[in-house]
């Protein structure tokens, strides 16, 4: 009645998934081992026994340099069973700043028989960068140069990054003011910033090292420019062929002969004389300049106080040519409305200089009514890539309007391209020739040289008769 019986007790598994945690890092051993920005890490793995039993995880920490050198021997932690992660904190004291240093862990079962060792390696660095530089650089839509005015909303600027005596950066943090935060790898430290408010800006960056150190802030100010006007026609002009840009003296509009003069805007609803506006009432009448004023393929603003006089499908107060169709079109569509809304008033670019060409059409919910000034203002935002449509009603005889800027929602636009044909005004371009003729009367065109924000929308509607206070911000109200 004699029985044998045999317990076979297998080493444990080499530890897996061995890890420092805060910071994180992966177990690797040699020049790609990780740097870690803390003294005191804490060491983890994984440890399984193929018997299934409970296992303890043994740790210790050598020098890199020297493996017969033992910085820390710990001794096993409390067993767990099989499969569970093991971990244990260095304490402080024993690492220090640029240590190079190898981890050992190795499971041991309760019968005191050990696995197989899982080695890692780190490096200590507990030194952040130097507070970085930052400085603009030229090659794109506009330069930011610190502390000076330039550029504008929606045009792009290229800034670098550089932190002297530091060769351990992996890259930079940057923001500008009430903006998300941007990243850039530390050998290509060269990034796009495009502002979307004027005025003065801040832009701030920070240096993070390969062990997560993070550097102090630096700060870059500049202020981007408002919107400028690039040209500007009043149409005052009693009579002749010529209206003379009061902003460019190079950039007159050709008037044809059968345009006529009527009352402008101001002498409709304020008794100015001297206040005109031309009146188109054929396919004909036109008024233009011999080249571009405008660049299509860049951030701009077109702005046209007009009333329509009869309301088609398709009208273009406004316009640059192109060879085939224009470069832009403010008037009136039927593409595009709001229910209910057809045709409207809106501001539409083609992706190209084709018929066929998609086109963005940014659009009003102002309905459209024969007889009523109003200011239409087209903007182009190249960097975001999209258009946008604000229309102010100024009203007629009768009845002043709102002079409240209604801003339409932006809308994704396609390639932009340059039209470098003449600014046109009473009349578009499709497949090649002059179309959308305009019926009705413009009493004022001008361009800008950017993005207008919408304080810069509101001072043109509340002053439609003159330049001055779209130029020239305006004078600051003392609190009482």
């Amino acid at each position: 009645d004699a029985s044998f019986s045999i317990t076979y007790n297998r080493a444990p598994l080499a530890p897996a998934n061995a890890r420092t945690t805060d910071p994180d890092t992966t177990c690797t051993v040699g020049a790609g081992r990780p740097y870690i920005r803390r003294t005191t890490p804490v060491l983890r793995a994984v440890v399984h026994d193929p018997d299934g039993g409970n296992v303890h995880a043994d740790f210790a920490i050598v020098s890199a340099l020297n493996t017969n050198v033992v910085v820390w021997d710990p001794g096993p932690v409390p067993a767990q069973g099989s499969g569970a992660e093991h971990a244990i904190q260095v304490p402080a004291g024993l690492l220090h700043d640029g240590g190079q240093y190898r981890w050992l862990v190795a499971g041991l079962d309760p019968q005191g028989r050990s696995g197989p060792i899982t080695s890692c390696e780190f490096t200590v660095d507990t030194t952040p960068p130097p507070v970085p530089k930052i400085e603009a650089v030229a090659g794109l839509q506009a330069t930011y140069t610190a502390d000076t005015t330039s550029g504008g909303i929606g045009q792009t600027g290229l800034f670098r990054f550089g932190t002297s005596g530091a060769g351990d950066v992996d890259r930079y943090e940057y923001w500008l003011t009430g903006g998300p935060t941007g990243s850039a790898p530390a050998d290509t430290p060269q990034v796009p910033v495009t502002p979307t408010l004027a005025g003065s800006q801040t832009l701030s960056a920070r240096a993070i090292d390969r062990a997560g150190n993070i550097s102090p802030t630096a700060t870059f100010r500049f202020t981007v420019a408002f919107a400028g006007i690039s040209d500007a026609w009043q149409l005052d002009e009693p009579s002749g062929t010529t209206a003379s840009s009061v902003a460019n003296a190079g950039s007159p509009l050709t008037v044809s002969a059968g345009v006529t003069r009527d009352k402008g805007v101001v002498a409709v609803l304020g008794g100015d004389p001297g206040d005109r506006a031309l009146v188109f009432d054929a396919p004909g009448d036109t008024a233009g300049t011999s080249g571009p004023v405008v660049r299509t393929d860049g951030s701009y603003s077109v702005m046209a106080t007009v009333r329509a006089d009869q309301v088609g499908p398709t009208a273009t107060a406004v316009s640059q040519d192109g060879t085939v169709v224009s470069g832009f079109e403010l008037g009136v569509s039927s593409t595009g409305c709001a229910p209910g809304v057809s045709p409207c008033w809106a501001f539409s670019v083609p992706s190209g200089d084709g018929d066929a060409a998609a086109r963005a059409v940014a659009v009003s919910t102002v309905p459209v009514v024969p007889g009523q000034w109003v200011q239409l203002t087209g903007m182009r935002n190249a960097s975001a890539g999209t258009v946008q449509l604000a229309v102010c009603v100024l009203g007629n005889g009768d009845q002043e309007g709102e002079m409240v800027p209604y801003l339409g929602d932006a809308v994704p636009a396609g390639s932009s391209w340059f039209a470098s044909g003449g600014f046109q005004v009473g009349r578009g371009k499709v497949g090649g020739a002059a179309g959308n003729a305009w019926t009705g009367a413009v009493s004022q065109a001008r361009t800008y040289t950017g993005v207008l924000d919408i304080d810069k929308l509101r001072s043109a509607c509340r002053n439609p008769d003159s330049i001055r206070p779209v130029l020239d911000p305006a004078p600051p109200v003392s609190p009482k």
